[in-house]
């Protein structure tokens, strides 16, 4: 049976008393009571951690004439501040001497303070006080601080005048007041007077407020709820950003407030209620404790008084109010006031038999139960709880949890699961690739008595990215490619089971791949070709991935390789003719040149044709042989040993001629055209289909085309052109005729192509300037007009890149403010923390009605 949960016990202190009670204060160990007959009694306390006792000290009776209407207690700077016969003074809290009076505060009917300690902004130990007093005087707020060293209050600002007389006034924080007027809540900035008006209060009980943490005020509203706002009057959220306004519903309408972190206490006309300021705002416990008046709290301990008693509520010790928390699974309570514990350092000693991480990993499990998937993944990987407990929790290992999560909680659950793995993956990534061998080991915890383990990365790699490809196949399938495509250490055969049950082929193949299981992955191309509803039956799938392999795949390739030219000889020539292996990892051409012939011999020829045709593509990477010197490098064909004895002498030359100028050797080429052949029409033609495509070897072109037409290549390279008509096994052509005119026509012709710097150095000396003036000023204005055009284009760019910064600035200039009313431009509610989007007409909208929005401006502009 569960322990009931209850940490306040209520102690009687004083009853009875002849005198009527009005206020008191708590201050340590000392209790001043103000009575209606001007007394002043001061009690001292003791033996609040098991039984309260209480022993008068002295009895005031000189203190004031008047009843003492309110009393503040401010411990750090010893000062008693209070109320009595309209007039507010300050004494000293030690002695009770009477330090001033402040004047202008005739005839006031309440006050508030509001002290603050802040850290010293030297750094030092030091703290520097911050007391602010708020006294309300006939429709008037008159505002003092309390200077450091000084023995009484100064102004802190000019007064701030109200509509009408306040009927309670409380601070929030040091810069805000909240003030009740008539039947409402108002906030007003102690800067500049700004009123905010917030919502009305309870007519039957009046208004009823009290400070809590961060600086946030609690207001009595109607209805019996409390609402929580800050010093921008705005109100306070529970902790997840789709919380609503936070609340506390009590049972009947208090008639006081007071918060002891992390209860909220009501002081009802009957009872006592005690609740949590969180998103439950459930009933943790009701005392009977009727007529109560006056309340004080210092350091976790509430005074209460009614008219002739004194109440104690003291709190349990923390370590048996966690012990009965967790037994009723209470857990995000028991660490909350775990925090307050350790923040106190006189009861910090409570909690020393209380292991706070294993709270944590219970809680973890709680949220877990109770459907909040990503708060707890979240906690346990806080706490480096050990991966493999966590998945262990989902019916990738259990089929429990399939009977418990079903539906959207399963997916959740799915989706919180694989952020968790992703980021447990990161941090072993990033563990692996430390470059001091070994990496040290990870240390994680078990979940069920937090003891630390030392994981062994290996199998740990292994769980976690085969956990995290089960969990995208159960959430988001579409992220299965991205995972395999990385490096990851998925357990083989584990996700290959799970890859087939879902029928994803594509991704099969990537497992395969990368665990160079490249056999199992041709054998699955070859059994799903032409398989209905496949998304690998495509015959292209099993060539592309032969084509992607090497050398050191050389048989596999050969066996896989049949089937498909057997169904398509064409696609079967693309595995050699297209292959994406290069270098050392290329396949030797005469290796496919036997296998072809053994296999496939029909489709010998048209691989040893691509092989010749085609050869330019590995010189042009910059394999070509360097031939001998005063040799032009000729086709790999005519290189190998007895291939030039295979061609007929003389013969076959136009052919010879075409081949070199494929492989840049232009001169060559042209010498066989225009000498041997002694044909310049078929030069000039070839020169000009080369100057008709431009490229990097067009220049080339140009120079060697000029040099055979005007006849000097005849005079200065026939000790050249003997070694070639050797090594090609031409006989010596007859002496040329110079073709000068040929020349200066094909210049004519291409006059833009074939710059002058070049072309001078080839003419004759004799050549005339006047045949060359039409060709040097074409050339010369079509320079100049490519300077121009470049010029226009700098200014052009220039000025866009101007318009595009001037844009960028503008629209960088704008920014978009969400209020607490702004409302979508479509459905009119409020956006509030949801997702939006602006238009740059300035509406604003929520996200899911974005396409509306477009929809409506989008027809205006069409019919306008």
């Amino acid at each position: 049976m569960l322990e009931n949960y209850e940490p306040f016990e209520a102690v009687t202190i004083l009853h009875k008393l002849p005198l009527q009670i009005e206020c008191l204060t708590y201050c340590g160990p000392t209790l001043l009571v103000g009575t209606n007959q001007g007394h002043l009694l001061s009690y001292s306390i003791s033996g609040l951690d098991k039984c309260p006792s209480i022993q008068l000290l002295k009895s005031h009776k000189s203190f004031s004439k008047r009843p003492i209407q309110q009393l503040e207690a401010v411990v750090p700077l010893s000062l008693l501040i209070s109320l009595s016969d309209g007039t507010v003074s300050v004494h000293n809290l030690d002695t009770l001497k009477a330090l001033s009076v402040l004047d202008r505060t005739r005839g006031a009917s309440l006050f508030a303070c509001c002290h603050q300690t802040p850290a010293d902004p030297g750094g030092g130990s030091g703290r520097q006080s911050n007391l602010r007093l708020c006294v309300h005087v006939k429709q008037r707020l008159l505002l003092y601080h309390w200077p450091p060293g000084a023995w009484q209050f100064a102004e802190l600002r000019q007064e701030l005048a109200l509509p009408a007389a306040a009927r309670a006034v409380s601070w929030i924080g040091p810069t805000a007041l909240c003030v009740a007027l008539k039947t409402d809540y108002f906030r007003i900035r102690v800067d500049d007077g700004e009123i905010l008006e917030l919502f009305p209060f309870s007519p039957a009980t009046g208004p009823v407020m009290a400070p809590v943490e961060r600086n946030t005020l609690a207001l009595c509203s109607k209805d019996s709820k409390t609402m929580f706002v800050n010093e921008k009057g705005r109100w306070r959220r529970g902790q997840k950003s789709n919380d609503g306004p936070l609340m506390v519903k009590w049972s009947k309408e208090p008639l006081l407030l007071q918060y002891l972190a992390p209860f909220l206490i009501g002081i009802c006309a009957d009872f006592v209620e005690v609740r949590t300021v969180d998103q439950r705002t459930s009933l943790i416990q009701n005392l009977d404790i009727p007529s109560l008046r006056s309340v004080s709290q210092h350091r976790g301990v509430l005074f209460a008084a009614s008219a002739k008693s004194v109440y104690c509520l003291h709190p349990r010790p923390l370590s048996a109010q966690i012990k009965v928390l967790i037994q009723r699974r209470d857990f995000e309570l028991a660490l909350r006031l775990h925090e307050i514990g350790q923040s106190d350092p006189d009861r910090a000693d409570e909690l020393r038999d209380i292991d706070v991480s294993l709270v944590k990993c219970h809680y973890a499990f709680n949220l877990f139960c109770q459907r909040q998937f990503a708060e707890s993944l979240d906690l346990l990987e806080l706490l480096s709880i050990d991966p493999a407990n966590v998945v262990a929790m989902y019916p990738i290992a259990p089929r429990e949890f399939r009977d418990r999560f079903s539906g959207q909680d399963l997916l959740e659950s799915y989706f919180a699961l694989a952020k968790y793995l992703s980021s447990v993956r990161k941090k072993l990534l990033a563990q692996i690739a430390q470059k001091v061998p070994p990496p040290p080991p990870i240390q994680f915890y078990t979940v069920d008595k937090y003891q630390p383990i030392t994981a062994d990365l290996e199998k740990l790699r292994q769980l976690v990215d085969t956990s995290l490809l089960k969990c995208y196949l159960e959430s988001n399938p579409a992220l299965v490619p991205s995972l395999l495509r990385t490096t990851n250490y998925c357990h083989l055969r584990e996700a290959e089971a799970c890859l087939k049950q879902k029928r994803m082929w594509p991704s099969l193949l990537l497992l395969y791949k990368n665990n160079n299981d490249h056999e199992s992955s041709l054998k699955l191309l070859m059994e799903h070709y032409q398989q209905p509803g496949s998304q690998i039956s495509n015959i292209e799938d099993s060539v592309q991935y032969l084509q992607e392999l090497g050398v050191p795949y050389q048989d596999l390739i050969f066996r896989y390789s049949r089937w498909i030219i057997e169904r398509d000889p064409k696609e079967g020539l693309r595995i050699f003719t297209e292959s994406q292996a290069d270098g050392d990892n290329a396949l030797p051409r005469i290796e496919v040149a036997n296998f072809l012939e053994s296999s496939a011999p029909q489709l010998l020829t048209d691989y040893l044709e691509h092989c010749v045709l085609h050869s330019d593509r590995a010189f042009s990477r910059g394999r070509r042989p360097v031939p001998p010197a005063g040799l032009p490098a000729p086709l790999p064909a005519l290189q190998r040993p007895g291939a030039a004895g295979r061609y007929p002498n003389n013969d076959m030359l136009e052919e010879r001629a075409l081949l070199l100028s494929r492989l840049g050797q232009y001169e060559l080429a042209f010498t066989i055209l225009a000498q041997y052949l002694e044909s310049p029409e078929k030069a000039e033609s070839l020169a000009e289909e080369i100057l008709s495509q431009p490229t990097a070897e067009t220049g080339d072109a140009a120079d060697s085309s000029l040099a055979i037409l005007q006849g000097e290549v005849y005079a200065d390279q026939s000790a050249a052109g003997a070694p070639a008509a050797e090594a090609y096994k031409l006989h010596a052509p007859r002496a040329p005729a110079p073709m000068t005119q040929r020349a200066l026509q094909l210049l004519k012709r291409r006059p833009g192509q074939i710059p002058p710097v070049r072309v001078l150095p080839l003419l004759p000396p004799a050549t005339p300037l006047a045949d060359l003036s039409d060709y040097l000023l074409t050339s010369l204005q079509r320079l100049e007009a490519e300077k121009r055009l470049l010029q226009s284009r700098r200014g052009l760019y220039h000025a866009e890149r101007l318009q595009t910064a001037a844009a960028f600035a503008r629209v960088r200039s704008g920014r978009v403010a969400i209020e607490e009313g702004t409302r979508c431009s479509v459905c009119q509610n409020r956006i509030g923390a949801s997702a939006f989007a602006r238009f740059p007409s300035r509406q604003v909208t929520h996200y899911g009605c974005m396409a509306v929005m477009r929809a409506r401006l989008s027809g205006r502009q069409s019919g306008a």
